[in-house]
């Protein structure tokens, strides 16, 4: 496997973590809201 190709895999697990996260804080927050 190529540096690239590693990296760019890397890179796409961290922006699925970020988007899970994120998410997951905003639904936190409705449900603590109400």
């Amino acid at each position: 496997m190529n540096p690239m190709a590693i990296m760019f895999k890397l890179l796409a697990i961290l922006v699925v973590i970020l988007v899970c996260a994120f998410l997951f804080g905003l639904l936190f927050k409705k449900g603590r809201g109400r």
